[in-house]
């Protein structure tokens, strides 16, 4: 089930990526615009995939050593991360109107949010090696 709930995301999501990019080469704007539809479908996306990893995750016998599961502590920064940056992928094309203390304060964000999920990839790769 959650297989085909993967490939259905990942077929809605190329649907909307490609017909957005058409849209905007048919508008003139394609190199002049960023393409926010498909950053934040693609964020929605790789999110619902996380939860369903979750999901799966937490029904498995593998949650009794959740610690050592590299996958998990992959999994729980790319969420961290893609979580964050949803709503300053949104704010990209209005950029112009906003003040340069605000860009700055979310390109700080946005440096704060891959910090953390490195960090936390860094811990989980630490946190998961086999002791001999």
């Amino acid at each position: 089930m959650t297989k085909k709930i993967v490939i259905g995301i990942i077929l809605v999501f190329n649907i909307i990526y490609f017909s957005s990019n058409l849209y905007a080469i048919y508008q003139g704007d394609y190199l002049l615009k960023y393409n926010d539809l498909a950053s934040i479908t693609g964020s929605f996306s790789v999110t619902i995939a996380i939860f369903l990893f979750f999901k799966d995750f937490i029904n498995s016998d593998s949650i009794l050593n959740f610690k050592k599961s590299l996958s998990f502590w992959i999994t729980v920064g790319l969420l961290i991360y893609y979580l964050g940056t949803i709503p300053i992928t949104t704010l990209m094309n209005s950029m112009q109107s906003i003040t340069k203390s605000e860009v700055h304060l979310l390109f700080n964000v946005q440096y704060i949010l891959v910090t953390i999920m490195y960090c936390i990839f860094i811990f989980g790769a630490l946190w998961s090696q086999k002791k001999e």
